[in-house]
């Protein structure tokens, strides 16, 4: 089930503290400039259930349009096969546009759900309450650490993000629907940054 995930997260990837920071990009364990992206910046991220199965791979790579600007694409594909869920193309601009930068500590943010699939009356919160690092297959990443509850379609979420500057994205999500005791996890395994 798609609940939204690409934009809520350019969420959101991980790599030291020690690691220098991507040009333009604050590394601060706690303050996040806006990302500035390049045509070529992919990131391949693995989405599993509840229960740790894999769910889905996503790849998610920045173009250029000619005449229309900078965009990014992203394509899902089943595990264990060779199918591949529809591709969805996006501006820029809609990239991170829940979040508000720069991020920083302590920082709370609410407002309209902005997912093109979310219903009028969907909403979302946000509070950035620490910084740590998070370590993934792509490497270990100083991270934001943020709180979102939101609806989408009408149906309660909690997500907590790890959002990091030298990915320019989030590097893990951990989402919990309505109720549910375990967390759907989405997780950065690759990265090329141009």
């Amino acid at each position: 089930m798609r609940i939204g995930w690409c934009r809520s997260q350019l969420f959101a990837a991980a790599m030291v503290w020690a690691v220098p920071a991507v040009a333009g990009q604050a590394n601060l364990g706690d303050r996040i400039n806006r990302p500035h992206y390049r045509v070529g910046d992919t990131w391949k991220i693995r989405i599993y259930n509840s229960t740790g199965t894999e769910n889905r791979t996503r790849i998610i790579k920045f173009l250029k349009i000619k005449g229309k600007g900078l965009f990014f694409v992203e394509s899902d594909t089943l595990p264990n096969s060779q199918s591949s869920l529809p591709s969805r193309t996006y501006s820029e601009k809609s990239a991170n546009s829940m979040y508000q930068f720069p991020l920083s500590v302590g920082q709370v943010r609410s407002g309209h759900h902005p997912d093109s699939d979310a219903l009028p009356s969907d909403t979302f919160e946000y509070k950035v309450i620490g910084s740590e690092n998070v370590t993934t297959k792509a490497g270990t990443f100083p991270c934001l650490k943020i709180d979102v509850n939101f609806t989408f379609q009408g149906k309660p979420y909690k997500q907590v993000v790890y959002f990091s500057a030298v990915a320019k994205r989030d590097v893990r999500i951990e989402t919990w629907p309505g109720a549910a005791k375990l967390p759907q996890i989405s997780e950065l395994v690759e990265l090329n940054l141009k």
